[in-house]
């Protein structure tokens, strides 16, 4: 998406890094691309027949959330019947 180019330089390398643990570890890491991310995760994990995602976040202020939503906020809020 666009925000992920607009990143910083470290937080570049920070986001490499963990795909590459997570890889390491046995994951199987995807990169999706869209103007809308939630969306698009979402859309993903129905093709693919996903019942299940997984979305990290931060904890942020009430009032950051409500006018910003966070992606796994934007995720929760959209999809249905995949947990």
């Amino acid at each position: 998406t666009a925000q992920h180019e607009r990143l910083s330089d470290e937080s570049k390398r920070k986001l490499a890094k963990h795909l590459f643990i997570a890889e390491h570890l046995g994951a199987e890491v995807t990169r999706i691309s869209g103007s809308a991310a939630a969306d698009e995760i979402i859309a993903y994990a129905r093709q693919h027949g996903f019942t299940t995602i997984i979305l990290g976040y931060q904890q942020r202020p009430v009032w950051r959330e409500a006018l910003w939503p966070s992606l796994a906020s934007q995720v929760m809020k959209q999809v249905s019947g995949i947990e």
